[in-house]
């Protein structure tokens, strides 16, 4: 469902592949969005401006999937890739309801090994840094206003930590620049006798 309530979207085979489709609620005005690629579509979110689509889709199946922009008013037209690093990988992190102009993304441009936050421009696509990875990050939370406030960590095979951001905001002077207030502060670990297991950040309230 779009987030004003006058869409309704899914993912169905058209043309030998997955890909995004749209109607009316109340109408039968359904069509594809035609992604200009062999490749299936993974999964998609609709943008807070509710014309706007945001969907993941790889190449030549190299499982590296990239984040994709269109446009509901213009399906045919091609799609804006926003992560335009070829063997790299990202994903939605936050489409962010309050700035229908930026989303948040998961993306291993910097190193192949791990992911950043980038916070990402849908009029300009300039991506700008917000959160750095030390290397052992395995995800990522960010509040409702796209603001990052808790990681989790592989500390070692059996041992995991959640961490919260304390003491403030990454502010955005303007695209490209960023300051980080507050520290990353321990909230919880976990240990377990498992050599590996899978441990992930769910969600965040409203009041962050």
């Amino acid at each position: 469902m779009s987030p004003d309530g006058t869409r309704l979207g899914w993912i169905a085979s058209h043309g030998g592949r997955s890909t995004v489709h749209f109607r009316t609620l109340g109408a039968e005005d359904i069509r594809p969005l035609d992604t200009q690629s062999r490749r299936t579509v993974f999964g998609f979110a609709w943008a807070a401006d509710s014309r706007r689509i945001l969907y993941l889709q790889e190449q030549d199946g190299d499982e590296n999937h990239h984040v994709y922009l269109t446009s509901t008013d213009r399906p045919d037209d091609r799609p804006v890739d926003l992560t335009p690093a070829p063997g790299h990988r990202a994903w939605i992190a936050r489409v962010i309801r309050s700035d229908p102009n930026h989303i948040v993304i998961a993306w291993n441009k910097r190193n192949r090994s791990f992911f950043d936050l980038y916070r990402v421009s849908l009029t300009t696509h300039a991506h700008t840094l917000i959160a750095e990875n030390p290397g052992d990050v395995m995800d990522w939370l960010t509040d409702w206003d796209g603001q990052p406030r808790a990681r989790l960590r592989r500390l070692s095979p059996g041992e995991r930590a959640l961490e919260l951001l304390r003491g403030g905001y990454v502010v955005f002077p303007d695209e490209g620049h960023r300051r980080d207030y507050g520290n990353w502060r321990n909230a919880l670990r976990h240990y377990t006798e498992v050599e590996e297991f899978l441990a992930g950040c769910l969600g965040v309230r409203r009041s962050g």
